[in-house]
Protein backbone atom coordinates (compact mmCIF):
# COMPACT_ATOMS: atom_id res chain seq x y z
CA UNK A 1 0.00 0.00 0.00
CA UNK A 2 0.93 3.45 -0.54
CA UNK A 3 1.99 5.57 2.06
CA UNK A 4 -1.17 7.41 3.78
CA UNK A 5 0.07 10.96 4.55
CA UNK A 6 -1.92 11.69 7.95
CA UNK A 7 -1.14 8.15 9.13
CA UNK A 8 2.71 8.25 8.83
CA UNK A 9 3.09 9.59 12.03
CA UNK A 10 1.07 8.56 14.20
CA UNK A 11 2.12 7.05 17.52
CA UNK A 12 6.11 7.48 16.23
CA UNK A 13 8.02 10.06 17.59
CA UNK A 14 10.52 10.22 14.51
CA UNK A 15 7.88 9.74 12.39
CA UNK A 16 6.42 12.75 13.34
CA UNK A 17 9.50 14.35 13.08
CA UNK A 18 9.59 13.49 9.68
CA UNK A 19 5.83 15.07 9.14
CA UNK A 20 7.24 18.29 10.27
CA UNK A 21 10.13 18.40 7.63
CA UNK A 22 7.92 17.90 5.21
CA UNK A 23 5.43 20.74 6.69
CA UNK A 24 2.76 18.16 6.23
CA UNK A 25 -0.25 19.93 7.65
CA UNK A 26 -3.89 18.53 8.69
CA UNK A 27 -5.95 21.81 5.86
CA UNK A 28 -6.98 18.97 3.24
CA UNK A 29 -9.53 19.87 0.72
CA UNK A 30 -11.21 18.13 -2.01
CA UNK A 31 -11.24 19.98 -5.33
CA UNK A 32 -11.84 18.93 -9.71
CA UNK A 33 -9.23 19.92 -11.80
CA UNK A 34 -6.87 18.47 -14.40
CA UNK A 35 -3.74 17.43 -12.87
CA UNK A 36 -2.05 18.43 -15.96
CA UNK A 37 -2.34 22.34 -14.94
CA UNK A 38 -0.38 21.65 -11.62
CA UNK A 39 3.15 23.09 -12.08
CA UNK A 40 6.21 20.63 -10.95
CA UNK A 41 7.43 24.17 -9.67
CA UNK A 42 4.80 23.98 -6.56
CA UNK A 43 3.37 20.13 -6.19
CA UNK A 44 4.93 16.74 -5.53
CA UNK A 45 2.95 13.45 -6.15
CA UNK A 46 3.83 11.50 -2.50
CA UNK A 47 2.14 8.26 -3.04
CA UNK A 48 0.26 6.75 -5.53
CA UNK A 49 -1.03 2.76 -6.11
CA UNK A 50 -0.88 0.76 -8.96
CA UNK A 51 -3.64 1.30 -11.21
CA UNK A 52 -5.47 -1.33 -13.51
CA UNK A 53 -5.02 -1.89 -17.49
CA UNK A 54 -8.58 -2.39 -19.24
CA UNK A 55 -7.53 -6.02 -18.84
CA UNK A 56 -7.36 -5.98 -15.42
CA UNK A 57 -3.70 -6.53 -15.21
CA UNK A 58 -1.79 -3.86 -13.35
CA UNK A 59 -0.01 -1.67 -14.76
CA UNK A 60 3.15 -0.31 -13.01
CA UNK A 61 3.42 3.13 -14.76
CA UNK A 62 -0.56 4.39 -13.94
CA UNK A 63 -2.13 5.43 -10.25
CA UNK A 64 -5.02 5.76 -9.07
CA UNK A 65 -5.28 6.94 -5.69
CA UNK A 66 -2.20 10.27 -5.71
CA UNK A 67 -1.57 12.77 -3.35
CA UNK A 68 -0.12 15.97 -3.89
CA UNK A 69 1.41 18.70 -1.63
CA UNK A 70 1.93 21.59 -2.56
CA UNK A 71 3.17 24.75 -1.58
CA UNK A 72 1.21 27.63 -0.27
CA UNK A 73 2.20 30.65 1.81
CA UNK A 74 4.11 29.07 4.93
CA UNK A 75 3.61 25.62 5.10
CA UNK A 76 2.87 22.94 2.15
CA UNK A 77 -0.40 21.47 2.18
CA UNK A 78 -2.37 18.54 0.85
CA UNK A 79 -4.84 18.79 -2.17
CA UNK A 80 -6.57 15.88 -3.62
CA UNK A 81 -9.71 14.81 -5.66
CA UNK A 82 -12.18 11.67 -5.25
CA UNK A 83 -11.28 10.86 -9.03
CA UNK A 84 -7.63 11.78 -9.08
CA UNK A 85 -7.39 15.35 -10.13
CA UNK A 86 -6.26 17.78 -8.50
CA UNK A 87 -5.81 21.53 -8.42
CA UNK A 88 -3.53 23.95 -6.10
CA UNK A 89 -3.46 27.64 -5.60
CA UNK A 90 -0.02 29.21 -6.78
CA UNK A 91 2.58 28.97 -4.61
CA UNK A 92 4.13 31.98 -3.26
CA UNK A 93 7.34 30.17 -1.75
CA UNK A 94 9.21 29.46 -5.42
CA UNK A 95 11.60 26.71 -5.53
CA UNK A 96 14.71 26.67 -7.23
CA UNK A 97 14.93 25.28 -11.08
CA UNK A 98 17.59 23.41 -9.70
CA UNK A 99 17.62 21.46 -6.60
CA UNK A 100 21.32 21.37 -5.93
CA UNK A 101 22.10 25.33 -6.78
CA UNK A 102 20.74 28.46 -5.90
CA UNK A 103 18.90 29.97 -2.90
CA UNK A 104 17.37 26.65 -1.90
CA UNK A 105 19.67 24.33 -2.56
CA UNK A 106 20.94 21.05 -0.50
CA UNK A 107 23.99 18.52 -1.25
CA UNK A 108 22.18 14.72 -0.94
CA UNK A 109 24.37 11.71 -0.49
CA UNK A 110 26.79 10.16 -2.45
CA UNK A 111 26.98 6.83 -3.91
CA UNK A 112 30.49 5.14 -3.69
CA UNK A 113 31.67 1.91 -5.58
CA UNK A 114 34.96 0.05 -5.90
CA UNK A 115 35.78 -3.66 -6.51
CA UNK A 116 35.57 -5.80 -9.66
CA UNK A 117 34.11 -3.78 -12.05
CA UNK A 118 32.98 -6.53 -14.93
CA UNK A 119 31.28 -4.67 -17.70
CA UNK A 120 31.28 -1.48 -15.76
CA UNK A 121 28.83 -3.11 -12.72
CA UNK A 122 30.62 -0.09 -10.91
CA UNK A 123 29.13 2.53 -13.05
CA UNK A 124 32.04 4.62 -13.59
CA UNK A 125 31.73 5.01 -17.50
CA UNK A 126 34.42 2.40 -17.58
CA UNK A 127 35.07 -1.47 -17.14
CA UNK A 128 38.55 -0.93 -14.71
CA UNK A 129 38.35 -2.06 -10.99
CA UNK A 130 38.88 0.59 -8.11
CA UNK A 131 40.51 -0.46 -4.96
CA UNK A 132 39.31 2.64 -3.24
CA UNK A 133 35.58 4.04 -2.65
CA UNK A 134 34.60 6.46 -6.03
CA UNK A 135 31.90 8.53 -6.52
CA UNK A 136 29.40 7.58 -8.90
CA UNK A 137 29.35 10.91 -10.45
CA UNK A 138 26.37 10.05 -13.03
CA UNK A 139 24.46 9.94 -9.92
CA UNK A 140 25.75 12.69 -7.85
CA UNK A 141 22.25 14.62 -8.48
CA UNK A 142 20.04 11.70 -7.13
CA UNK A 143 18.54 10.94 -4.38
CA UNK A 144 18.79 7.13 -4.01
CA UNK A 145 16.21 4.96 -2.31
CA UNK A 146 17.88 1.76 -2.30
CA UNK A 147 20.87 0.08 -4.57
CA UNK A 148 21.83 -3.72 -5.08
CA UNK A 149 24.30 -5.15 -6.76
CA UNK A 150 25.15 -8.81 -8.08
CA UNK A 151 28.54 -8.69 -9.44
CA UNK A 152 28.29 -7.99 -13.25
CA UNK A 153 24.82 -5.71 -13.03
CA UNK A 154 23.77 -2.96 -10.54
CA UNK A 155 20.72 -1.49 -10.32
CA UNK A 156 19.92 1.90 -8.33
CA UNK A 157 16.28 3.12 -6.99
CA UNK A 158 16.13 6.68 -6.76
CA UNK A 159 13.34 9.19 -5.87
CA UNK A 160 11.53 11.15 -8.70
CA UNK A 161 12.92 14.30 -9.26
CA UNK A 162 9.77 16.28 -9.02
CA UNK A 163 9.59 14.85 -5.49
CA UNK A 164 13.80 15.61 -4.87
CA UNK A 165 12.83 19.10 -5.34
CA UNK A 166 10.53 20.33 -3.01
CA UNK A 167 12.38 18.11 -0.70
CA UNK A 168 15.75 20.26 -1.04
CA UNK A 169 13.14 23.29 -0.59
CA UNK A 170 11.81 21.72 2.77
CA UNK A 171 15.53 21.07 4.37
CA UNK A 172 16.86 24.08 3.43
CA UNK A 173 14.05 25.90 5.03
CA UNK A 174 13.98 23.87 8.18
CA UNK A 175 17.86 23.61 8.66
CA UNK A 176 17.42 22.41 12.49
CA UNK A 177 15.73 19.20 10.61
CA UNK A 178 18.92 18.47 8.61
CA UNK A 179 20.26 15.22 10.38
CA UNK A 180 21.39 12.86 7.77
CA UNK A 181 19.78 9.74 9.74
CA UNK A 182 16.63 10.78 8.60
CA UNK A 183 16.96 10.96 4.83
CA UNK A 184 16.95 7.35 3.99
CA UNK A 185 13.45 6.83 6.35
CA UNK A 186 12.39 10.17 4.16
CA UNK A 187 13.04 8.75 0.65
CA UNK A 188 10.82 5.46 1.78
CA UNK A 189 7.90 7.65 2.83
CA UNK A 190 8.28 9.06 -0.99
CA UNK A 191 6.48 6.13 -3.47
CA UNK A 192 7.27 7.67 -6.41
CA UNK A 193 10.66 6.18 -8.07
CA UNK A 194 13.05 5.36 -10.70
CA UNK A 195 15.02 2.19 -11.57
CA UNK A 196 18.52 2.42 -13.19
CA UNK A 197 20.52 0.25 -13.89
CA UNK A 198 23.70 -0.65 -15.40
CA UNK A 199 26.49 -2.96 -16.41
CA UNK A 200 26.43 -6.71 -18.07
CA UNK A 201 23.61 -6.81 -20.00
CA UNK A 202 23.73 -9.87 -22.31
CA UNK A 203 20.57 -11.27 -21.37
CA UNK A 204 18.57 -8.76 -20.65
CA UNK A 205 18.99 -8.51 -17.04
CA UNK A 206 19.37 -4.47 -16.94
CA UNK A 207 15.50 -3.99 -18.28
CA UNK A 208 16.29 -1.54 -21.30
CA UNK A 209 14.77 -4.07 -24.09
CA UNK A 210 17.71 -4.73 -25.66
CA UNK A 211 21.25 -7.31 -24.43
CA UNK A 212 23.47 -3.81 -24.35
CA UNK A 213 26.20 -3.06 -21.78
CA UNK A 214 25.88 0.03 -20.12
CA UNK A 215 29.13 1.58 -17.91
CA UNK A 216 27.06 4.54 -16.98
CA UNK A 217 22.77 4.02 -15.14
CA UNK A 218 20.44 4.60 -17.30
CA UNK A 219 16.69 4.43 -16.46
CA UNK A 220 14.74 1.29 -16.76
CA UNK A 221 11.81 3.80 -19.01
CA UNK A 222 9.13 0.74 -18.29
CA UNK A 223 9.59 1.09 -14.68
CA UNK A 224 9.45 4.92 -14.74
CA UNK A 225 7.58 6.94 -11.97
CA UNK A 226 6.23 3.56 -9.83
CA UNK A 227 6.19 2.30 -6.41
CA UNK A 228 9.15 0.27 -6.05
CA UNK A 229 9.79 -1.02 -2.67
CA UNK A 230 12.43 -4.15 -3.75
CA UNK A 231 14.91 -5.04 -5.89
CA UNK A 232 17.56 -7.86 -6.54
CA UNK A 233 19.72 -8.86 -9.00
CA UNK A 234 21.94 -12.09 -9.46
CA UNK A 235 23.83 -10.29 -12.08
CA UNK A 236 22.58 -12.20 -14.94
CA UNK A 237 18.68 -11.70 -13.64
CA UNK A 238 16.60 -9.17 -11.88
CA UNK A 239 13.21 -9.03 -9.50
CA UNK A 240 11.91 -5.85 -8.86
CA UNK A 241 8.66 -5.42 -6.36
CA UNK A 242 6.23 -2.88 -7.40
CA UNK A 243 3.78 -2.25 -5.15
CA UNK A 244 2.76 -5.77 -4.62
CA UNK A 245 3.41 -6.98 -7.86
CA UNK A 246 6.85 -8.53 -9.18
CA UNK A 247 8.34 -8.42 -12.33
CA UNK A 248 11.29 -10.25 -13.83
CA UNK A 249 13.65 -10.13 -16.11
CA UNK A 250 16.95 -11.32 -17.61
CA UNK A 251 18.06 -14.82 -18.23
CA UNK A 252 15.44 -17.42 -17.88
CA UNK A 253 16.83 -20.51 -19.31
CA UNK A 254 16.30 -22.12 -15.67
CA UNK A 255 13.36 -20.97 -15.56
CA UNK A 256 14.33 -18.02 -12.64
CA UNK A 257 11.70 -15.90 -13.99
CA UNK A 258 8.53 -17.65 -12.91
CA UNK A 259 7.09 -17.08 -15.64
CA UNK A 260 5.81 -20.50 -16.67
CA UNK A 261 8.93 -21.21 -19.35
CA UNK A 262 12.40 -20.96 -20.20
CA UNK A 263 12.18 -17.53 -22.04
CA UNK A 264 14.64 -15.08 -21.21
CA UNK A 265 13.08 -11.24 -21.08
CA UNK A 266 14.66 -8.22 -21.88
CA UNK A 267 11.85 -5.95 -20.34
CA UNK A 268 10.14 -5.73 -16.55
CA UNK A 269 7.44 -8.52 -17.03
CA UNK A 270 4.71 -9.19 -14.50
CA UNK A 271 5.12 -12.78 -12.41
CA UNK A 272 1.06 -13.22 -13.20
CA UNK A 273 1.61 -15.80 -10.08
CA UNK A 274 1.29 -13.01 -7.64
CA UNK A 275 -1.11 -10.71 -9.47
CA UNK A 276 -4.53 -11.92 -7.81
CA UNK A 277 -2.66 -11.94 -4.20
CA UNK A 278 -1.17 -8.60 -4.66
CA UNK A 279 1.17 -9.25 -1.36
CA UNK A 280 4.86 -10.23 -2.31
CA UNK A 281 6.96 -7.90 0.09
CA UNK A 282 10.68 -9.26 -0.50
CA UNK A 283 12.25 -11.38 -3.31
CA UNK A 284 16.17 -12.45 -3.71
CA UNK A 285 17.38 -13.28 -7.49
CA UNK A 286 20.15 -15.56 -7.23
CA UNK A 287 21.95 -18.26 -8.98
CA UNK A 288 19.73 -20.22 -11.44
CA UNK A 289 16.74 -19.31 -9.17
CA UNK A 290 14.41 -16.53 -7.42
CA UNK A 291 12.67 -16.32 -3.76
CA UNK A 292 9.74 -14.65 -3.18
CA UNK A 293 7.71 -13.80 0.30
CA UNK A 294 4.26 -13.28 -0.03
CA UNK A 295 1.58 -13.37 2.71
CA UNK A 296 4.44 -13.75 5.03
CA UNK A 297 5.05 -17.19 2.91
CA UNK A 298 7.65 -18.06 1.15
CA UNK A 299 7.66 -19.32 -3.13
CA UNK A 300 10.26 -20.27 -5.03
CA UNK A 301 11.62 -21.17 -8.72
CA UNK A 302 14.29 -22.14 -10.93
CA UNK A 303 15.98 -25.10 -11.09
CA UNK A 304 16.42 -27.23 -7.67
CA UNK A 305 19.20 -28.97 -6.26
CA UNK A 306 19.07 -31.81 -3.64
CA UNK A 307 15.28 -31.73 -2.85
CA UNK A 308 14.89 -29.65 0.31
CA UNK A 309 17.96 -29.06 1.02
CA UNK A 310 18.81 -27.42 -1.91
CA UNK A 311 18.45 -23.67 -2.04
CA UNK A 312 14.87 -23.39 -3.18
CA UNK A 313 13.80 -25.44 -0.01
CA UNK A 314 11.21 -27.78 -2.54
CA UNK A 315 11.09 -31.31 -2.93
CA UNK A 316 11.69 -32.30 -6.12
CA UNK A 317 15.60 -33.02 -6.68
CA UNK A 318 17.12 -31.99 -10.05
CA UNK A 319 14.01 -30.16 -11.05
CA UNK A 320 13.18 -27.35 -13.02
CA UNK A 321 10.41 -24.53 -11.30
CA UNK A 322 9.41 -22.32 -14.02
CA UNK A 323 6.49 -21.00 -11.91
CA UNK A 324 6.58 -19.60 -8.59
CA UNK A 325 5.59 -22.59 -6.20
CA UNK A 326 4.78 -22.48 -2.42
CA UNK A 327 7.52 -23.43 -0.21
CA UNK A 328 5.56 -26.03 2.09
CA UNK A 329 9.25 -26.26 4.46
CA UNK A 330 8.14 -23.03 5.90
CA UNK A 331 4.12 -23.43 5.87
CA UNK A 332 3.87 -23.22 9.30
CA UNK A 333 5.90 -20.27 9.68
CA UNK A 334 5.79 -16.25 9.03
CA UNK A 335 8.90 -15.00 6.87
CA UNK A 336 9.87 -11.94 7.66
CA UNK A 337 13.57 -11.69 5.76
CA UNK A 338 14.85 -13.62 3.02
CA UNK A 339 18.73 -13.89 1.08
CA UNK A 340 19.80 -16.05 -1.25
CA UNK A 341 23.43 -16.56 -2.83
CA UNK A 342 24.34 -19.16 -5.44
CA UNK A 343 23.72 -22.51 -4.08
CA UNK A 344 22.73 -21.41 -0.43
CA UNK A 345 19.36 -19.82 0.57
CA UNK A 346 18.69 -18.09 3.97
CA UNK A 347 15.09 -16.84 5.36
CA UNK A 348 14.22 -15.73 8.81
CA UNK A 349 11.13 -17.13 10.10
CA UNK A 350 9.57 -16.99 13.70
CA UNK A 351 12.94 -15.38 15.23
CA UNK A 352 14.94 -18.44 13.61
CA UNK A 353 17.20 -17.67 10.82
CA UNK A 354 16.82 -21.21 8.44
CA UNK A 355 19.63 -21.86 6.25
CA UNK A 356 19.53 -24.96 3.21
CA UNK A 357 21.09 -25.22 0.30
CA UNK A 358 25.25 -26.13 0.39
CA UNK A 359 27.11 -25.01 3.65
CA UNK A 360 29.59 -25.68 5.53
CA UNK A 361 27.23 -27.11 8.38
CA UNK A 362 29.37 -29.42 10.22
CA UNK A 363 32.56 -29.39 8.68
CA UNK A 364 35.10 -27.34 5.89
CA UNK A 365 33.67 -28.70 3.17
CA UNK A 366 30.19 -27.68 1.88
CA UNK A 367 26.94 -29.73 1.76
CA UNK A 368 23.62 -29.76 0.59
CA UNK A 369 21.24 -29.22 4.46
CA UNK A 370 19.12 -27.81 6.54
CA UNK A 371 19.68 -25.87 9.94
CA UNK A 372 17.94 -23.38 12.17
CA UNK A 373 19.65 -21.32 14.68
CA UNK A 374 17.49 -19.36 17.25
CA UNK A 375 18.02 -16.64 20.02
CA UNK A 376 20.00 -18.84 21.92
CA UNK A 377 22.66 -18.99 19.32
CA UNK A 378 22.72 -15.05 19.58
CA UNK A 379 22.92 -14.58 23.42
CA UNK A 380 19.37 -14.32 23.69
CA UNK A 381 18.86 -11.56 21.53
CA UNK A 382 16.70 -11.78 18.75
CA UNK A 383 17.78 -11.42 14.84
CA UNK A 384 17.35 -7.91 13.29
CA UNK A 385 19.12 -8.30 9.88
CA UNK A 386 21.39 -10.99 7.76
CA UNK A 387 23.64 -11.29 5.00
CA UNK A 388 24.54 -14.32 3.17
CA UNK A 389 27.68 -14.89 1.05
CA UNK A 390 28.86 -17.71 -1.02
CA UNK A 391 28.93 -19.59 1.88
CA UNK A 392 28.99 -17.98 5.08
CA UNK A 393 26.59 -15.42 7.22
CA UNK A 394 26.72 -12.81 8.67
CA UNK A 395 24.29 -11.36 11.41
CA UNK A 396 23.27 -8.25 13.26
CA UNK A 397 20.92 -8.64 16.68
CA UNK A 398 18.63 -6.22 17.72
CA UNK A 399 21.07 -5.07 20.76
CA UNK A 400 23.50 -4.44 18.15
CA UNK A 401 25.88 -7.53 18.29
CA UNK A 402 27.60 -8.93 15.26
CA UNK A 403 27.79 -12.49 14.64
CA UNK A 404 29.67 -14.73 11.73
CA UNK A 405 30.11 -18.30 11.23
CA UNK A 406 30.48 -20.03 7.66
CA UNK A 407 33.90 -20.74 5.70
CA UNK A 408 37.18 -18.15 6.77
CA UNK A 409 38.98 -19.25 3.79
CA UNK A 410 39.51 -15.42 2.66
CA UNK A 411 38.87 -13.51 6.28
CA UNK A 412 35.11 -13.37 5.45
CA UNK A 413 34.03 -13.94 8.92
CA UNK A 414 36.45 -11.28 10.46
CA UNK A 415 38.52 -13.66 12.55
CA UNK A 416 42.23 -14.79 12.65
CA UNK A 417 42.85 -17.75 11.82
CA UNK A 418 45.07 -19.46 15.45
CA UNK A 419 48.14 -22.19 15.62
CA UNK A 420 45.01 -24.88 16.16
CA UNK A 421 43.04 -24.01 12.95
CA UNK A 422 45.95 -24.93 11.00
CA UNK A 423 45.31 -23.30 7.99
CA UNK A 424 43.53 -19.61 6.81
CA UNK A 425 40.79 -21.86 5.54
CA UNK A 426 39.32 -22.44 9.10
CA UNK A 427 35.56 -22.98 9.13
CA UNK A 428 32.91 -22.00 11.84
CA UNK A 429 29.75 -23.94 12.54
CA UNK A 430 28.93 -22.15 15.10
CA UNK A 431 28.29 -17.90 15.48
CA UNK A 432 31.37 -16.05 16.38
CA UNK A 433 30.94 -12.70 18.12
CA UNK A 434 32.57 -9.75 16.29
CA UNK A 435 33.33 -6.20 17.72
CA UNK A 436 33.88 -2.81 16.09
CA UNK A 437 36.82 -0.85 18.04
CA UNK A 438 34.98 2.08 19.83
CA UNK A 439 31.53 1.98 17.48
CA UNK A 440 28.43 0.13 17.32
CA UNK A 441 27.32 -1.38 14.45
CA UNK A 442 24.13 -0.26 12.51
CA UNK A 443 24.51 -2.07 9.40
CA UNK A 444 25.75 -5.18 7.69
CA UNK A 445 26.30 -6.42 4.39
CA UNK A 446 27.62 -9.49 2.69
CA UNK A 447 29.24 -10.46 -0.51
CA UNK A 448 30.54 -13.75 -2.00
CA UNK A 449 33.89 -13.72 0.09
CA UNK A 450 33.80 -10.37 1.95
CA UNK A 451 31.99 -8.28 4.54
CA UNK A 452 30.99 -4.97 5.59
CA UNK A 453 29.94 -3.26 8.72
CA UNK A 454 28.65 0.14 9.56
CA UNK A 455 28.22 2.03 12.75
CA UNK A 456 26.97 4.90 10.91
CA UNK A 457 30.14 7.33 11.26
CA UNK A 458 32.71 4.70 10.11
CA UNK A 459 32.60 1.60 7.63
CA UNK A 460 34.54 -1.89 8.43
CA UNK A 461 35.39 -4.28 5.93
CA UNK A 462 37.01 -7.87 5.58
CA UNK A 463 37.81 -10.83 3.60
CA UNK A 464 38.32 -11.26 0.56
CA UNK A 465 39.68 -8.10 -1.60
CA UNK A 466 41.36 -9.62 -4.44
CA UNK A 467 39.71 -6.85 -6.72
CA UNK A 468 39.56 -3.88 -3.92
CA UNK A 469 36.12 -4.21 -2.98
CA UNK A 470 37.32 -3.77 0.85
CA UNK A 471 38.50 -0.23 -0.24
CA UNK A 472 41.65 -0.18 1.25
CA UNK A 473 43.48 0.59 -1.50
CA UNK A 474 44.55 -2.61 -2.00
CA UNK A 475 44.44 -6.46 -3.30
CA UNK A 476 45.37 -8.08 -0.26
CA UNK A 477 42.71 -10.19 1.84
CA UNK A 478 42.10 -8.85 5.60
CA UNK A 479 40.93 -11.59 8.64
CA UNK A 480 39.91 -8.72 11.02
CA UNK A 481 37.98 -5.54 10.78
CA UNK A 482 39.67 -2.76 9.17
CA UNK A 483 38.04 0.89 8.94
CA UNK A 484 37.63 2.11 5.25
CA UNK A 485 39.88 5.50 6.09
CA UNK A 486 39.21 6.91 2.95
CA UNK A 487 35.48 7.45 4.10
CA UNK A 488 36.18 8.84 7.70
CA UNK A 489 34.21 11.30 8.42
CA UNK A 490 31.28 10.37 6.11
CA UNK A 491 27.88 9.80 7.72
CA UNK A 492 27.53 6.17 6.27
CA UNK A 493 23.53 5.38 5.40
CA UNK A 494 23.68 2.39 3.41
CA UNK A 495 26.33 -0.19 2.66
CA UNK A 496 25.32 -3.14 -0.25
CA UNK A 497 28.23 -5.72 -1.10
CA UNK A 498 28.00 -6.89 -4.66
CA UNK A 499 29.98 -10.06 -5.52
CA UNK A 500 32.99 -8.81 -5.59
CA UNK A 501 32.32 -5.08 -5.25
CA UNK A 502 30.87 -3.15 -2.58
CA UNK A 503 28.14 0.07 -2.98
CA UNK A 504 27.99 2.72 -0.38
CA UNK A 505 25.97 5.86 0.08
CA UNK A 506 26.81 8.36 1.95
CA UNK A 507 26.84 12.23 2.91
CA UNK A 508 30.49 13.73 2.39
CA UNK A 509 32.54 15.62 5.34
CA UNK A 510 31.85 19.16 4.00
CA UNK A 511 27.98 18.36 3.87
CA UNK A 512 25.66 20.68 5.98
CA UNK A 513 23.40 17.94 6.06
CA UNK A 514 26.47 16.19 8.16
CA UNK A 515 26.42 18.63 10.84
Amino acid sequence: MPWAPHEAGVGRKKDRKVDRILGLCEDTSFESSDCDSISSRNALLLGASSDNDDDGSPSPSNSQSKVLLTLTGKRPSFRTTASGSYTTNSARTSISSTYFGGAHSVIVPLVYSFGRNIAGGLGHGHTKSCLLPTPVQALRNCLVATLTAGGSASLVVTVDTLELRLFALCMTKKRRYTEPALLLQIASYMSVRNLLSFGYGEYGQLGHGDVQTHTLPKSVSSLHRTCITKVSTSGEHTAVVVNGWVYTFGLGEDGQLGHGNLASRTEPTLVTTFETMHNVTHVAAAGKHTLFVAGSQLYACGMSQSGTNGPLGLPEPDFTYTSPTHVPLFESNTVTDLASSLDVSAVLADDELCIFGSFPYNGTTTEPGFEKWGKDSFDGSRIQSFGLGDAHIVVLTEHKNVYTFGRNHHGQLGIQPTAQDGTAAATRCTPIKITLPNAICKQISAGLYHTALSSGDSLHTFGGGGFGQLGHGSQADNFTSSEVTSLSGHHIIEVVCGGNNTFVLATVPDDPMAA
